[in-house]
């Protein structure tokens, strides 16, 4: 329901006759349907002759064949023209509850529904209770008193969570008073991959003292103690990412208090960034040049221990085309190829609709993380021209990404190597040509070429 603003003002004694629920803005038209409701919360009964409502314009007297209101009683008081036979209440008020009127056809001037303030008022003149409200009271749904033992200028009023609100009854929100909420985090930045700290601000929003228990993913990991009406507390909490973690990680902190009425606010996800050093990641393949009705595509590398979370990370070509990577989690030293469809049904692909158009003739790769940072760049623009379904891959994860000495065309028989690991890497300084004799004669039968 509608969080509503409320002041309660004139409130001298707040009893032992309260105001409990009030219909402001019935269903449809106003008239005769709103209606008051009072509880006498003292323990001897109340002569109400004599008594009045009073709104912002003008003042009422409460009428009815019988004005004693018991201890514990409630009585409605209704607009005089009102018909209790066939009016939208009937079968709602019980026959315990002491069916009142205004002395005419209207509560006040009609209670406004833009604000108004409405007062109890005893026969001395002294207002026992009063509460003011403003707009925003949604159609058909009454303002009702959470605590009726409680006085308080502001908090104890609510929407009530049935249409048509209570007349007579136990209010739809009666002891809902218990609300602690997570209003927000912080995190520390350079963080280890394993554990991390979460400041969480706690709030209390209830009516009364109430504690509470904090969750990590489930697992209770520490106590708030009664925090009073109002008040805040931030609680650190050490965090431990799921297993080794880099990239971004998810964190669902969660605080459980005995009758809370708002669950909504009970609740938070912190997304905590972990430290992406360079290497961690890298672009360990890329076809640029497929084979007719088969798609580019690019094979990134987690080079790490720990498992790296590419969600929101960004592929991107030298002309800004960018395409964003949805969550996905890269394992330990594990590979995932990108593209817009999978290049065969058997290699695990992350698909991106968006993935950048690579030109055959040169480009540059960009792997940038959540945060728009650079993980890793391949310009492939300097590297031998390549074959119609020949892909380039990294010689080894450790080589320098955009030195061409790094890529060299697949070994393997498919000219590609896409969702496993590359060819065995050729280490360049060790290429060795040997011609026996010196000069070789391919007529003479003693010639060999032998390549080490």
């Amino acid at each position: 329901m509608t969080a509503i603003a409320f002041l309660l003002l004139f409130q001298n004694i707040c009893g032992p006759v309260i105001i409990s629920e009030v219909m402001v803005n019935p269903q449809g038209s106003d008239s005769p349907n709103e209606f008051v409701e009072i509880v006498n919360v003292g323990d001897v009964t109340i002569n109400l002759a004599g008594w009045t409502l009073a709104d912002l314009a003008s003042v009422d007297a409460l009428v009815g064949s019988n004005l004693l209101l018991d201890p514990g009683q409630r009585a409605i008081i209704l607009e005089a023209d009102y018909l209790m036979a066939s009016g939208v209440y009937q079968g709602l008020i019980p026959p315990e509850t002491l069916v009142l009127s205004v002395a005419d056809n209207s509560i006040g001037n009609d209670l406004g529904n833009a604000g108004d303030r409405l007062r109890l008022i005893n026969p001395e003149g002294v207002v026992v209770d009063s509460v003011e409200w403003g707009d925003g009271i949604e159609e058909g749904y009454s303002l009702e008193r959470v605590l009726l033992d409680l006085c308080l200028p502001s908090g104890n009023w609510r929407l009530s969570n049935i249409a048509g609100g209570t007349p007579g009854t136990v209010n739809s929100v009666d002891g809902k008073a218990v609300d602690l909420a997570l209003l927000g985090s912080d995190w520390r930045w350079e963080q280890n991959g394993s554990n991390y700290q979460i400041d969480i601000t706690i709030a209390n929003l209830g009516l009364i003292d109430a504690a509470g228990d904090l969750f990590i993913h489930g697992t209770r990991i520490a106590t708030v103690g009664n925090l009073a009406p109002g008040d805040t507390v931030t609680v650190a909490l050490l965090a431990r990412a799921k297993g080794s973690y880099r990239g971004i990680d998810a964190t669902l902190v969660t605080i459980n208090a005995a009758n809370d009425y708002i669950a909504g606010n009970d609740s938070l996800l912190v997304m905590t960034a972990i430290t992406i050093s360079p290497g961690d990641a890298v672009i360990n393949e890329i076809m640029y040049t497929p084979r007719l009705g088969e798609p580019e595509w690019v094979e990134i590398a987690n080079t790490t221990a720990d498992t790296i979370n590419l969600e929101n990370w960004l592929l991107a070509d030298l002309t800004g085309d960018a395409a964003i990577i949805p969550m996905f989690e890269l394992p330990p030293n594990g590979l995932i190829v990108l593209s817009a469809q999978p290049p065969l049904s058997n290699i695990s692909t992350v698909t991106l609709p968006d993935f950048p158009r690579l030109n055959n003739d040169g480009d540059e790769v960009i792997l940038a993380d959540w945060d728009d940072w650079l993980v890793d760049s391949v310009n492939y623009a300097t590297l031998a021209p390549t074959a119609i379904g020949q892909s380039r891959e990294c010689g080894g994860l450790a080589l320098l990404s955009n030195d061409r000495a790094s890529w060299i065309p697949p070994f393997a028989e498919e000219r590609h190597t896409a969702g496993r690991a590359n060819g065995t890497p050729v280490d360049q300084s060790e290429f060795g040509v040997t011609l026996m004799p010196n000069s070789l004669d391919l007529d003479d039968p003693r010639a060999q070429l032998a390549v080490t």
